[in-house]
């Protein structure tokens, strides 16, 4: 899924990686002759780069469960919020991004419903990409922005004013992520809408920063009270839930 470019940052190696309209973050190496971006060099070069879009494949990644705020939030503290309820295990590289194996309490706060769910809670009952595994992204230094969450699943909403579909909801929600201060507007009515207080029916949120439960299907696992509770101590904000 094409995801427009936010920010910049340096990871750990001073290597740089785009911040997305998402919420992910993707490696932009100048890296000749196998990778040429020498845009990446100068600052400039970024900026002009800001808005340019990415395929980014963890947005293509189905059965997730998102939890989400629309208050920022330091990684440290939601994973010692997870650590304390014991829905962590032991680190897990899951395509080069580091996860969680599933803590002896996640099924306490995870409360899986529907006919028959069913979750893959070690590698060697996962068949295929539905291990169940929990991944914290880490800040970035836009992490006091808003960003789009949404995934293969996601759906138009409807206009608040007119409640046409608002099938450029994408492009919309992009824009409004790289320039907050402007309304996108519906084409049908020309009415400025806030992307913020569209009606997703959990396919989709605006939110400054979440945690992903790979491996849950639609419907069929809720974040407990006491885990939302938890994680609003890490914020004093609350949080809520989508499914991708």
């Amino acid at each position: 899924m094409n995801q427009a470019i936010t920010g910049f940052h340096r990871d750990e190696e001073k290597h740089w990686v785009a911040d997305l309209a998402c919420g992910h973050s993707q490696h932009v190496r100048h890296d000749p002759p196998w990778q040429n971006r020498d845009w990446m060099i100068t600052e400039r070069g970024r900026d002009e780069h800001l808005g340019v879009t990415l395929n980014c494949k963890k947005c293509e990644v189905p059965n997730r469960l998102v939890v989400f705020s629309r208050t920022a939030s330091d990684p440290i503290d939601i994973r010692n919020a997870l650590n304390s309820l014991e829905l962590l295990g032991k680190p897990f590289n899951r395509n080069g991004a580091q996860h969680f194996l599933p803590g002896p309490e996640l099924l306490r706060h995870i409360i899986l419903v529907g006919c028959s769910p069913s979750l893959a809670l070690t590698p060697d009952t996962a068949e295929g990409d539905n291990l169940c595994t929990i991944n914290i992204p880490p800040a970035t230094p836009i992490s006091t922005h808003h960003y789009f969450i949404s995934g293969p699943r996601t759906s138009a909403p409807a206009c608040p004013h007119c409640k046409h579909a608002l099938h450029d909801w994408h492009q919309h929600c992009t824009q409004w992520v790289l320039h907050p201060d402007i309304s996108p507007q519906c084409s049908e009515c020309n009415q400025a809408f806030d992307p913020r207080k569209l009606t997703w029916r959990r396919a989709a949120a605006i939110a400054q920063t979440h945690i992903e439960i790979w491996g849950i299907y639609p419907n069929e696992g809720i974040p407990s009270e006491q885990l939302l509770e938890c994680l609003q101590h890490t914020n004093d904000a609350p949080w809520d839930f989508v499914y991708l």
